[in-house]
């Protein structure tokens, strides 16, 4: 019975394929395979059968499948995948992007129906998140006029239309279908467009996957990924945000995606706090670097903040932020060579960047996201040999496994994948 149901999804998914709607194609075997345990290898295999049939998949890894989960949707392994190994490469099914869709010529465009395919896209683009109403007002809504009570009862999201946008929208009288199009746009497209595979792979501020591509995705394991685990990604690109307390990193993803993030390092550290005077310390030594003209004078700061003697470092993301800061300066002092010359405050130096390169791979994994961080580091240990003598030799163990960790993350090519 379960194989002949098999069958019969194959055709419904290849019929899924031919429409181009590949997102919905994975949906559909999903959610088939979760209502029965039994049903769990032949989940895979149409798994597999939509991802060979997708015209926008040119290699994907064959034990992973996309699963219903408690965020609706995510990518698992279904067998163990090593750290640095390929997961997923893909190209954009829908070269549009976030910032399209809040510039109210393209939108007026799009209502006129001027936009060549559209109607199309709204097909292609059919399973992919925001799928409920209330997800597509959640989304599409910061203020209240559009959503009068409803708007009021679900409170303001994120990822907002501008309002020139949610003006023409509402005279059309098209407020759902244009606020679910340009919401599945705007949430799941990269800078060259939206992919329907990678859009599965939920976020976690403890990621065990990357995109190691500046065009297409190429997706890689940072660290060994269990049989059963879900495949995340970080969705926040800046460090600054990603190693900030739990309650600025959950302000962070809301205002961008509309929901709080729920992945096990936020579910830990939920009793952590803000520390606004901390912050005003970190934006008072920031500024300088703007315009990069007092940052030799922030050196004695910078140690200062370092060893807790402006604002106690009495929390693990502090130590982080302070690191961030640390490494800016001392990138733009590298490059100006006004590094003191004398091994101990290079030793200083050297020690706390290494303890946050170790501290930042236990939370991203052996990420290329180092890569600026491990330069640095290679760029100080041979300011610190020419200036005072070789390397302590626990230092020098500590550095061959970063220059390890850069070869395997591809920090010396020239271009990235493509």
């Amino acid at each position: 019975m379960c194989k002949d149901q098999e069958t019969q999804l194959r055709s419904v998914i290849e019929a899924y394929i031919a429409r181009s709607q590949v997102a919905a194609a994975h949906i559909c075997a999903a959610n088939w395979s979760s209502k029965y345990s039994h049903r769990s290898d032949a989940g895979l295999r149409l798994q597999q059968h939509c991802f060979a049939l997708s015209p926008y998949v040119s290699w994907h890894h064959p034990g992973i499948e996309v699963f219903v989960c408690s965020r609706g949707f995510g990518v698992r392994a279904r067998e163990f995948i090593g750290k640095h190994e390929p997961v997923l490469f893909e190209r954009p099914a829908v070269n549009l992007t976030g910032t399209m869709t809040q510039q109210p010529d393209w939108v007026a465009k799009y209502l006129d129906g001027g936009i060549l395919g559209s109607q199309g896209v709204t097909e292609i683009l059919e399973g992919l998140y925001p799928r409920t109403d209330k997800e597509v007002w959640h989304i599409a809504n910061k203020q209240y006029r559009w959503l009068g009570k409803l708007g009021r009862k679900l409170g303001p999201a994120g990822c907002s239309l501008r309002d020139p946008v949610r003006k023409m929208a509402s005279h059309a009288g098209r407020e759902l279908e244009v606020a679910q199009l340009l919401g599945r746009i705007s949430v799941n497209a990269h800078d060259d467009g939206v992919y329907l595979i990678e859009c599965f792979v939920n976020h976690s501020c403890v990621p065990n996957c990357e995109n190691r591509a500046t065009r297409h995705v190429r997706l890689r394991t940072t660290r060994d990924v269990s049989v059963g685990e879900e495949l995340t990604i970080p969705y926040m690109a800046h460090l600054t945000n990603l190693f900030g307390s739990q309650p600025q990193r959950q302000e962070a993803f809301e205002n961008s995606w509309g929901t709080k993030c729920t992945c096990s390092r936020c579910t830990a550290e939920e009793g952590d706090k803000r520390s606004r005077r901390f912050e005003e310390k970190i934006i008072m030594i920031e500024m300088p670097l703007t315009n990069k003209i007092k940052v030799d004078a922030l050196a004695a700061q910078v140690q200062r903040l370092l060893s807790g003697k402006m604002v106690p470092l009495d929390m693990p993301w502090k130590q982080d932020k302070a690191h961030l800061l640390i490494h800016e300066v001392l990138k733009v002092r590298l490059v100006r060579g006004s590094i003191p010359k004398g091994g101990n405050d290079l030793k200083v130096l050297g020690t706390a960047l290494l303890q946050m390169h170790e501290r930042q791979t236990d939370i991203l994994g052996e990420s290329s996201y180092l890569a600026p961080l491990r330069r640095t580091l290679e760029h100080l240990a041979r300011v610190y040999m020419s200036s005072a003598g070789p390397l302590p030799s626990l230092a020098v163990a500590k550095l061959a496994i970063v220059q390890r960790i850069g070869d395997l993350c591809g920090d010396s090519s020239d271009t990235p994948e493509s």
